[in-house]
């Protein structure tokens, strides 16, 4: 069985989600980051960079929660929210890595420096969404796919008011639609 180890309101929530959105069985060993059980020799062992989460799939052992969303949607599932051709699985990790680069690491920044990311900021970012909502209604195509789990899990970062994109009606209309999943629900019903 898949181990996930990690706080579901940490980057632990976008894999806990992934998993429930391909309906895979794991065991989740949450701890509150204060106890430091990411910074024992046990944790460190799975995971050198002492950070979360860390999925443990077998003999794998994996860390850095795109990358983990990456493999579980190609294993799991029959590829399906990985995408049916190359292009498709190509503007999967390229909406993935913007994530990454583009909203993520400057919002995290942010938060560790107690600080907010401003409205303008984000809108301007995810206003690139817009015009590939317009023409499809998932970011990689007609379907749900990895891309659309990543990305809008970003907007549910420490630092970030998920609201400051309600302005933008593509984006927000992909925002409702995604948030009223199943999988989506049940989720954020244990991130509480």
């Amino acid at each position: 069985m898949i181990k996930l180890y990690g706080p579901p309101m940490t980057r632990t929530f976008r894999v806990m989600w992934m998993l429930e959105e391909l309906g895979v069985p794991y065991e989740h060993v949450s701890f509150p980051l204060a106890s430091g059980t990411h910074k024992t020799a046990e944790y460190l062992a799975l995971n050198p960079n002492g950070h979360v989460p860390t999925l443990v799939d077998g003999d794998l052992v994996l860390w850095e929660s795109f990358a983990i969303n990456m493999h579980l949607g190609s294993v799991h599932g029959g590829g399906a929210l990985m995408g049916a051709t190359p292009a498709e699985r190509a503007t999967i990790y390229k909406w993935t890595l913007w994530g990454a680069c583009e909203v993520e690491g400057p919002a995290d920044t942010a938060g560790k420096l107690g600080m907010k990311i401003s409205k303008d900021w984000l809108q301007t970012r995810y206003r690139i969404l817009e015009p590939t909502l317009e023409r499809q209604a998932y970011l990689a195509g007609a379907n749900f796919s990895v891309a659309d789990l990543n990305v809008l899990s970003l907007l549910y970062r420490p630092a970030i008011n998920r609201e400051d994109v309600a302005a933008l009606p593509r984006v927000a209309d992909w925002v409702q639609r995604i948030s009223a999943r199943p999988a989506f629900q049940r989720t954020m019903e244990k991130r509480k």
